[in-house]
């Protein structure tokens, strides 16, 4: 995972507004549905409950907001939000793959992970192995490998605020 440069420019303070009033989808929404297709799987053998919340979710679904990476010249985009209130835990987890219309896996798709808000001392992102601290608001990290293992948490006293954004032509 690298950090391809700060577009805190690019982010827009109505995105940040919309989640601090607005409740989003509490995920897993629907855990029976949710379990193949997002890695839950290992979370519910370790013994928590598939009905936790793990995080709160916001995407074009829940905003209506079109948010768009000025950094890719891919052809395709989605995004979520992600708030993560203070306590809140996302397991060790692959993000699902793209694939094309006749099923193979997209080989152009990336993945970026966008803080929305300078590091915090409890606030926690590792890719792999690695703890991800430090960062900036707007930073925006390129995943090396689209389907590496990630977590976050927070452990801090306030709410945590990210975007992710996949890519693929």
């Amino acid at each position: 995972m690298k950090c391809i440069g700060n577009y805190a420019y690019w982010i827009k303070q109505e995105w940040l507004d919309y989640m601090t009033n607005i409740e989003g989808r509490s995920y897993p929404s629907n855990p029976k549905s949710e379990l193949d297709t997002h890695s839950l799987a290992p979370m519910i053998r370790s013994g928590r409950s598939a009905n936790s919340t793990i995080c709160i979710f916001y995407d074009k679904e829940n905003t209506g907001f079109n948010v768009e990476p000025i950094w890719s010249t891919s052809k395709h985009s989605e995004y979520w939000f992600v708030k993560l209130y203070p306590g809140m835990l996302q397991p060790l987890h692959q993000d699902e793959l793209k694939f094309d219309q006749y099923g193979r896996r997209n080989l152009t798709h990336k993945k970026y992970w966008i803080p929305l808000m300078d590091y915090e001392r409890g606030h926690v992102f590792i890719y792999e192995d690695t703890l991800i601290t430090n960062y900036k608001k707007g930073d925006v990290y390129l995943y090396d490998n689209d389907q590496a293992f990630h977590c976050a948490g927070n452990m801090g006293y306030s709410t945590r605020y990210s975007l992710n954004l996949a890519t693929w032509d």
